[in-house]
């Protein structure tokens, strides 16, 4: 529907989009990201004819820009921007009619059946039907885009162009305007081409991405291809993390302030009594679980062994295990790589906990859990895997401690089955 090939553009001199090439189907949603100044606000000049591009060639409906007329083009594609001028007081349905211009000819227009007609379906469509005598200054942020949604399906365009139309509305307002933008563009086959700042936004509601920076091309693909930590960091200048989100198969990128993980302080504190062990750290580590209450994935300041008495009053972010029945092993071990393993072992079970000075990622936890899980189990073939716990200091990146934790594990179980771990010596030493 909208086929871009080698385009450069820009201003005088200076070139702002550099050799770009994208294909846009119909009835997609195709999301354009990237920062300040990466050329996405000059690539919709370009769509539009508001700039004259230098090289390349832009084909919308098959049919070469260029030779579109101003009106003819209009009547194809459509543009909802961030900003619209409100010099005169029109009301909510004057505004919506305006869409009819492209369709008229002569100085003088009239609207017809057909015009009435499509204007009061789509202020049903767009759900502003009940403001339509009101001033459109009158409405809300998000009242208003919907307005101009309106007016631009009122050009029955087979194209919309979108232009960051969701900054400075509520977060409620730019769910909703993004949710009836993709229900249109699967009832009327209508090809949306979005620019947009919110990653996240774009992650929900677009099939594809297009990712520009220095307008180049950095990526493109579905947001599950496009959204990687390493394309992001590069683009924004920031360190950005992906992960899943919890209930839509699509990526969530999320960030960490710079002062966060720097103030928080010691990455593993040990304190043991005659009732229990406990292991804390400054600041709250990601930890994945094999337990069965609660979520798989979480975050966790003190993890507390229970080997007498009874729990107490469970503290935020605290996991408990209860490891009071019968005779019982508690193996520790700090490794200079930068972890600490936990191996609790009783009555034929055993308890696996590794904590880990370093940056993973979620897949990155299950993947070392599996590993550590068929160290232990090998080394330990008479013993069932009751529990299994990973943590980290922060989320994202590659640890790159695999072999040493799992041949300690290793270590650990055989010299418990040699008796050559002296209980009196793992604490003692902290």
């Amino acid at each position: 529907m909208i086929k871009v090939q080698s385009l450069e553009a820009g201003y005088g001199n200076r070139r702002i989009v550099n050799d770009l090439s994208f294909l846009v189907e119909k009835g997609e949603v195709y999301g354009v990201l990237g920062p300040n100044g990466s050329g996405k606000t000059t690539l919709l000049k370009t769509l539009t004819q508001a700039l004259p591009f230098t090289k390349g060639k832009i084909a919308v409906a098959g049919k070469p820009i260029e030779n579109y007329q101003v009106k003819e083009l209009a009547r194809v594609m459509a543009l909802l921007s961030q900003h619209h001028e409100q010099s005169f007081a029109y009301t909510v349905k004057e505004v919506v009619a305006m869409g009819r211009y492209p369709h008229k000819k002569g100085l003088f227009h009239f609207s017809d059946e057909k015009d009435e007609q499509l204007v009061e379906e789509m202020m049903e469509l767009m759900d502003v039907t009940d403001f339509k005598e009101k001033p459109l200054s009158m409405l809300s942020g998000g009242e208003q885009q919907r307005v101009f949604l309106a007016r631009s399906l009122v050009q029955e365009p087979e194209v919309l162009l979108l232009d960051e139309p969701t900054n400075h509305l509520d977060i409620s307002y730019q769910i909703e305007l993004m949710s009836r933008i993709v229900r249109l563009a699967g009832e009327k086959r209508l090809t949306v081409l979005a620019v947009l700042h919110d990653v996240n936004l774009a992650s929900m509601f677009c099939d594809r991405l297009l990712l520009l920076n220095d307008g180049k091309k950095v990526a493109e693909g579905t947001p599950g291809y496009v959204l990687k930590d390493e394309n992001l960091s590069q683009m924004y200048n920031t360190r950005l993390i992906e992960s899943t989100h919890p209930t839509v198969p699509k990526p969530l990128i999320t960030y960490e302030p710079d002062h966060y993980r720097s103030a928080n302080g010691t990455f593993i504190r040990f304190k043991e009594t005659a009732a229990k062990l406990i292991i804390e750290s400054g600041a709250p580590w990601r930890v994945i679980t094999t337990r069965k209450n609660g979520p798989a994935i979480r975050w966790i300041k003190r993890f507390t062994f229970l080997k007498e008495g009874i729990p107490g009053q469970k503290e935020n972010q605290e996991l408990i295990f209860d490891i009071r029945k019968g005779r019982c092993t508690i193996v520790k071990e700090k490794h200079s790589g930068g972890f600490s393993l936990i191996l609790v072992l009783n009555e034929g079970e055993v308890t696996v906990s590794a904590f880990l000075n370093g940056r993973l990622s979620d897949s990155g936890m299950f993947h070392l859990a599996t590993l550590i899980a068929g160290a232990v189990k090998a080394a330990a073939p008479g013993y069932s895997l009751c529990e299994m716990c990973i943590a980290v200091t922060g989320m994202g990146g590659s640890w790159g401690g695999e072999n040493a934790i799992m041949e300690s594990a290793r270590d650990l179980v055989n010299e418990i089955k040699k008796g050559e771990v002296k209980r009196e010596d793992l604490y003692e030493k902290r």
